[in-house]
């Protein structure tokens, strides 16, 4: 009922990896986009608190984001057994993104498969059951 990330209100642009899979398939059927880096994002960038909002309404249960502190964020992990030197990779993603610098967006999804990428709401209602 938590997401215990230490992300503050830096946006994250989520993308499905149905998404990355369907653009690795049509690069390697075209070889149009061969030798070329493709940023791939989804269409939005959300908060955590707005990841929050969509999964309780997905979900219908209370789904919390309470913005918890590194410190506390590296004693949850380190209680589930996580390793410290895998704890800090992932603090040091989540202060990034709390800098705000994982909310960019690019076209690059809809180019190459010609629709908009897959929600974070579509996501959320796609794997219900696996959340429940």
């Amino acid at each position: 009922g938590e997401i215990l990330v230490p992300a503050g209100r830096g946006k994250t642009s989520f993308i499905d990896t149905r998404d990355i899979a369907a653009v690795a398939v049509e690069t390697l059927r075209t070889n149009i986009y061969k030798f070329k880096a493709l940023p791939l994002t989804g269409a939005e960038a959300l908060t955590y608190y707005q990841v929050a909002e969509i999964l309780t309404r997905e979900l219908e249960r209370p789904i919390a984001y309470n913005n918890p502190s590194i410190l506390r964020f590296i004693k949850a992990m380190l209680k589930r057994n996580f390793s410290l030197k895998y704890i800090l990779v992932m603090t040091a993603i989540y202060t990034i993104n709390k800098m705000g610098m994982a909310a960019r967006l690019t076209p690059n999804v809809e180019r190459i498969l010609g629709r908009k990428p897959i929600s974070f709401k579509q996501f959320a209602s796609d794997y219900r059951a696996h959340w429940l």
